[in-house]
């Protein structure tokens, strides 16, 4: 189930590592991320099941995921994935797992990914983009629609808001938000229901970003 949430993630738009930005430019703002070897970003996600009267309504599990990038050749990110052992209702839950996930400068992978628009967009403008979608071995169309719905602050961070509904192997709606800084996630949410699996096809995902650990500094004597 853990691999499956991480694909769904994915699905939804799991951005990666980069040292680009969302650039405001003329026609709008451009989305690009840029990948450099050895970055890493860190999240948790808490994924609450919600078919009402199923026998998992209300089951929460949280789950920590570690992105690392590997390599970057011809603009072609090599990242590793990591889902940690998670936590469901309060008890542990699962071991940890590890996927490769290419990604390019479009944030757009084979597992799926946002893929953001080739050209700037402006705020209230759509872009839309067909990924693969892996569920169970077998690989699905998903139809992503992305709505930019301008920039804000939040927790001091000036953030790009993306809006999305995605229809095909998953229905559903979600808002993420990109830091400006760098086009990564600052955070994610999306209500989501997937028919082939049963008996509980929906879920509420919340990705949060995690801040970096502080690195201890030694005095010198």
């Amino acid at each position: 189930m853990q691999k499956a949430i991480a694909t769904w993630m994915l699905a939804a738009g799991i951005a990666a590592c980069c040292s680009a930005q969302v650039t405001a430019v003329k026609g709008g703002y451009l989305f690009r991320v840029r990948y450099t070897t050895g970055q890493v970003l860190r999240f948790e996600t808490k994924t609450t099941f919600g078919n009402k009267g199923s026998a998992g309504a209300g089951m929460t599990v949280q789950v920590p995921i570690t992105l690392r990038v590997l390599s970057v050749a011809k603009g072609v990110a090599t990242t590793s994935m990591t889902m940690g052992a998670g936590v469901l209702n309060g008890q542990p839950y699962g071991k940890p797992q590890t996927l490769k996930v290419p990604l390019d400068s479009m944030d757009s992978s084979s597992y799926g990914g946002p893929k953001f628009s080739p050209k700037p967009v402006k705020i209230g403008g759509t872009w839309e983009a067909v990924r693969p979608f892996n569920l169970g071995g077998q690989t699905i169309p998903l139809n992503g629609l992305y709505r930019f719905q301008g920039t804000k602050t939040v927790d001091g961070e000036k953030v790009a808001v993306v809006a999305y509904d995605m229809k095909g192997a998953a229905n559903g709606t979600g808002t993420v938000l990109f830091l400006m800084s760098d086009a990564s996630i600052y955070r994610n949410e999306m209500s989501i229901t997937v028919p082939k699996i049963d008996p509980i096809s929906q879920f509420h995902v919340i990705m949060m970003r995690l801040p970096e650990p502080k690195v201890a500094h030694k005095t010198r004597r």
